[in-house]
């Protein structure tokens, strides 16, 4: 079984420089081994009651990486993913261990997660919810309701980026649900900004596209 103290020296094998810094201090271990090491280890048991969050960085982050990958139910991983969010540090803890999720997955669960996460009073909580839908609600049945769960005047930067960078992709990958939605909404302005900002610097917009979304950024 896997405890805190051996995954913590598994992960120093990989560190070949010590960052110390107050804690969680970091190892300077690069994401692709990380990754490596999360997915050799999806199939292990672990014990996940003596997992800690004041050790090093990376063993902070290669837990959602793991479970991500994992074979836990869906279920049990939103539930371990509500309360490790609440120790994340930064953004950097949700990206990776959303990519960790499998890409087939049902779109039910995933919704019901993603508005579950939106009510949270931790900020990483809810960019989670916000990242889920991106990756899995776009293009779906569930995209228009979730869109009125926006917090329009979100005041978090992280939070609020997660839903510029939600609503670029909505743009690019479904205009028709929305433009319905910017054509209701009480968006602030500098989430506007945001979103414009990462429609415009996609490769994937044309330049036509790109002289278009000028006009949702500012407010009606």
């Amino acid at each position: 079984m896997i405890d805190t103290i051996e995954l913590s020296n598994r992960l120093l094998i990989l560190s070949s420089r010590l960052i110390e810094k107050k804690a969680p201090f970091y190892l300077r271990i690069k994401l692709t081994p990380l990754r490596d090491l999360a997915k050799s280890l999806a199939h292990e048991t672990i014990d996940w009651s003596t997992m800690r969050y004041d050790m090093h960085y990376e063993l902070n982050l290669i837990q959602g990486i793991i479970v991500g990958y994992s074979q836990m139910p869906l279920e049990d991983k939103w539930r371990f993913y509500q309360t490790y969010f609440q120790h994340a540090q930064d953004w950097s803890y949700v990206d990776s261990s959303m990519v960790s999720l499998p890409k087939r997955i049902d779109l039910a669960s995933v919704n019901q997660a993603a508005r579950n996460y939106l009510s949270s009073p931790y900020p990483y909580v809810r960019r989670f919810g916000y990242v889920l839908a991106l990756r899995y609600l776009i293009k779906t049945q569930y995209l228009p309701s979730f869109l009125k769960l926006i917090d329009t005047q979100e005041t978090i930067y992280h939070v609020y980026m997660a839903i510029a960078w939600f609503l670029a992709e909505c743009f690019i990958k479904d205009r028709i649900v929305f433009e319905d939605y910017m054509r209701s909404c009480d968006l602030s302005l500098w989430t506007r900004q945001k979103m414009v900002s990462k429609i415009r610097d996609s490769f994937r917009v044309s330049d036509a596209d790109k002289e278009y979304a000028k006009r949702f950024k500012e407010l009606a």
